[in-house]
């Protein structure tokens, strides 16, 4: 959000401070915005937690479509992952391996409510279920030493350049990606799509900026234009990172969709915690 608020005090002259409302997956956040005048001029970052998991695991005192999305400024697409001496060479190879024997291939997660949790169990269920054993570390950092150090036997995680630098040394190898279409920065790993898993694409971790559903519809037209210009802006994007960078053009309904679809693909996983 830090890229962002720069942009927008470049783009309009104004003041944006980036307020860090840490607590219960984002739902302090989402309440705090929610308390603030519905006049556009307290943004919030939609994020899975206080938008979807949260409600869904939890009884909280707020309705998740209260936060209107405007605008999506960078996605981290998910991907599945496996040590560089890992028997696997490719995704349906580790498939194999764990249907072979139930539990058995284990797999590193940033937490067990997190996105990437998610997409191992979902990994499991249908007609292609995968029976990993999903393993839940403290963070991203942890779960990507453990399948580095061969504790784990892959890892399902958000994208990043150091990610993808390590795949480029050796370090590590991407076996699947969590996006509808292969990425064209990877261009030879499958998706989760083809690999016969379509829920699991909404594991992508994507930065949404919303306002309360109470403010003026033409404040928001505003706010979406305005906020769509961020990843065209070449500082917005080298603060991001070209490759995770949204394309911007999405209207609000769209938006709206996309988290009533995510919530869709998760709630039949998080009812049984």
């Amino acid at each position: 959000m830090r890229a962002l608020a720069d942009f927008l005090q470049r783009e309009t002259g104004q003041t944006f401070l980036v307020e860090n409302r840490d607590g219960a997956s984002g739902a302090v956040a989402m309440r705090y915005t929610l308390n603030q005048p519905a006049d556009g001029y307290t943004l919030f970052n939609i994020g899975q937690g206080a938008n979807v998991i949260t409600p869904i695991v939890e009884d909280v005192d707020y309705d998740r479509h209260a936060i209107t999305p405007v605008a999506n400024v960078a996605a981290y697409p998910s991907a599945l992952v496996v040590g560089k001496n890992s028997p696997a060479r490719n995704a349906e190879e580790l498939f194999d391996l764990a249907r072979k024997s139930p539990g058995s291939v284990s797999v590193g997660t940033a937490g067990a409510t997190t996105p990437g949790q998610i997409a191992v169990e979902q990994l499991g269920t249908g007609p292609n279920a995968v029976p990993f054993k999903p393993v839940p570390f403290p963070g991203n950092a942890e779960a990507l030493t453990a399948v580095l150090g061969g504790n784990v036997d892959a890892l399902e995680i958000n994208l990043t350049d150091d990610l993808l630098s390590r795949a480029d040394k050796g370090e590590i190898q991407l076996l699947g990606v969590g996006t509808p279409e292969r990425l064209p920065y990877l261009p030879d790993v499958p998706t989760f799509v083809e690999l016969g898993f379509d829920k699991a694409i909404y594991s992508t971790s994507s930065y949404l900026v919303g306002v309360h559903k109470d403010t003026d519809q033409a404040i928001i037209d505003k706010l979406a234009e305005l906020i769509n210009k961020a990843p065209k802006d070449p500082q917005f994007r080298k603060k991001i990172g070209e490759r995770f960078v949204a394309k911007g053009d999405e209207s609000v309904d769209e938006l709206v969709k996309y988290v009533d679809d995510t919530d869709a693909a998760y709630r039949p996983i998080l009812k049984g915690k």
